[in-house]
Formats: C-alpha cells, structure tokens, sequence
C-alpha cells in the first residue's frame, strides 16, 4: 500500500489500482451513491416499463376485440361500403362528397376497379342501407 499526503488530511493509505476501497473509515462519494441507487433502480424500471407496455397492449386488445364484436353485428351493406370505400381508397380513388354510393362505384368500375358487377353491389348495398 501506499500512503499520500492530503494537505488537511494528513497521510492517508492509497491504491490508485484497487477497485474496493481500502479497510478502515470510507464514506463513499455522492456520485458513489447515485451510481448505486440508480443500479438498485434499474430491476424496478424495468419492470415498470413492462407493467406499461402490458397495459397498453391489453388495452389495445380489448379495443380491437371491442371493434370485431361491433362489425359483427353490423349489417352487410355497411361492412361492404366500409370495404368499397377503401378499396377505391387503396388505389387512388377516394369518395367525393357529393357521389352517391352508386355513382362511386359506377366510377370505381369504369377506373380502377373495371368489373361491371360494381355497380350490381352499389345498387344492392345503397338499398340495403337506406
């Protein structure tokens, strides 16, 4: 061991190389005890983080399952406008406001839907809905 002179302190024992302080009176540093706070902390706030994700992604689930329980009892006629809606949607032809059902998808079978049984679905949706 060796010992280095601390003006105030005295001679005091010294290891530049140890990774343990030295026997007798030691009181850590501040950064010291930060340090092992935070590495006592991190078992905790990752659980915590955990604890979150799993309540978001149950949250989530009950949403969906929610939605899915709600479209089931939906009419056809609805979850087939929702689908020809986005379809055209999909591939670049939105509803315009003013459009009836019939009229977008007589668009949607002279574009980018081209089969002329669109419009057999949109006549047969519009009167179910209304």
């Amino acid at each position: 061991w060796v010992e280095v002179w601390f003006p105030k302190a005295g001679w005091q024992a010294f290891d530049p190389t140890a990774a343990v302080p030295l026997a007798g009176d030691y009181k850590p540093s501040t950064l010291t005890d930060a340090m092992t706070t935070i590495k006592l902390m991190i078992p905790w706030l990752v659980g915590l983080g955990a604890l979150v994700a799993a309540t978001w992604m149950l949250a989530w689930i009950r949403r969906w399952a929610e939605r899915a329980r709600q479209r089931r009892h939906e009419p056809w006629s609805a979850r087939m406008t929702r689908r020809i809606l986005h379809e055209g949607h999909v591939r670049g032809r939105t509803r315009k406001p003013h459009e009836s059902l019939v009229e977008y998808t007589t668009a949607l079978s002279q574009s980018v839907l081209p089969d002329p049984r669109m419009i057999d679905i949109g006549r047969a949706a519009s009167r179910a809905l209304f």
